[in-house]
């Protein structure tokens, strides 16, 4: 019986245990879905003798052991969702192999250890999610990612990535997430992703040692609702052409080298939610930014407006404490001139 089936599903159930090497032997099974399932032990490398597998998932399932190379010989795999468990050692390289049909990859918190993204990865043309977080990942994002033009979300956080944003990035123009928080890239933004990426919604650099200008062509990205650039080395001024963005809800550029003055049409972003531009060298007048969430200027040199005069940058618990602290002191040092 158990060979016969199609879809085994018993993701969130109260089942526990381990994955039977058995499975192996279901010739027609096509899904394995166990997610949130409490099982402890390995992922069998009997599971590659289903050759009908198409979607493995098991999120969350506290496997342990590593993944075995045997599953490059699964054909018509289209999802492997190993997130969240406690695999160990590299992924193999096997499964960025010619003939690679994978969709969705998807190892996020995982104890990996000595791997990269080789240039085998570019063999997977079909891929769309390459969720590889939290994994141990070091070395350079290897150009022939520009390879993957389905690719929506790459999420590469937390790991030991070194070297440039590749160029060819920008060949991905579905990117919807790019995600490579705290890691070691440096060099600078291409000024291409602007206009390759109108697509993106999330584009998250904060903590690496990015440099250089934010480009104007970054106004390009309008359908963008997380920007966050913040602890890099970024210099220069903030591009006007920012105010395009008419979805912005999380504007964060803190702890940089930017310069001048904040470009008065960002107060014509409607959705802001979160504005963190502190410890920069910034200078001038603070627009009427009204974020809903947090606000902070605090460590540069920005003049405020009259609190009360719709002027000022508002947090909705409360108003902000340098901004308003350093107006407040004003207006009370005229007023004891004048009595």
């Amino acid at each position: 019986l158990l060979a016969s089936f199609v879809a085994i599903d018993m993701q969130d159930t109260l089942v526990s245990g381990t994955i039977p090497s058995e499975l192996g032997q279901c010739q027609a099974l096509q899904i394995l879905d166990l997610d949130g399932l409490a099982l402890s032990g390995t992922l069998p490398s009997e599971l590659a003798a289903a050759i009908s597998l198409t979607h493995i998932e098991l999120h969350g399932c506290s496997l342990t052991g590593t993944i075995p190379g045997e599953l490059a010989l699964l054909s018509n795999l289209f999802e492997l969702d190993l997130d969240h468990n406690s695999l160990h050692g590299p992924v193999p390289m096997a499964l960025f192999a010619d003939g690679c049909s994978l969709a969705f990859l998807e190892l996020e918190a995982n104890n990996l250890t000595g791997w990269t993204l080789p240039a085998e990865i570019g063999e997977c043309r079909s891929l769309e999610v390459l969720d590889v977080g939290t994994t141990g990942l070091s070395g350079v994002l290897p150009t022939e990612l520009g390879l993957l033009t389905k690719l929506t979300k790459l999420d590469a956080q937390n790991n030991e990535l070194t070297g440039p944003l590749p160029s060819q990035l920008a060949t991905c123009t579905s990117l919807a997430t790019l995600r490579l928080v705290r890691n070691s890239l440096d060099g600078t933004l291409p000024s291409t992703f602007g206009s390759a990426f109108t697509k993106m919604i999330d584009f998250s650099l904060l903590r690496n040692d990015l440099s250089g200008t934010i480009p104007s062509e970054m106004g390009l990205m309008t359908s963008l609702r997380v920007f966050d650039l913040g602890n890099n080395r970024f210099d220069g001024t903030i591009p006007s052409e920012l105010s395009n963005w008419r979805l912005i809800e999380d504007f964060e550029i803190n702890d940089n080298q930017l310069h001048g003055t904040l470009p008065s049409q960002l107060a014509l972003w409607p959705t802001i939610k979160d504005f963190d531009v502190n410890d920069n060298l910034l200078s001038g007048r603070l627009p009427a930014i009204t974020a809903t969430n947090k606000c902070s200027v605090e460590g540069n040199s920005l003049d405020c407006a009259q609190p009360g005069a719709g002027g000022v940058c508002a947090d909705v618990a409360s108003v902000l404490g340098e901004c308003i602290g350093r107006t407040a002191a004003a207006a009370a040092a005229t007023t004891a001139a004048t009595a």
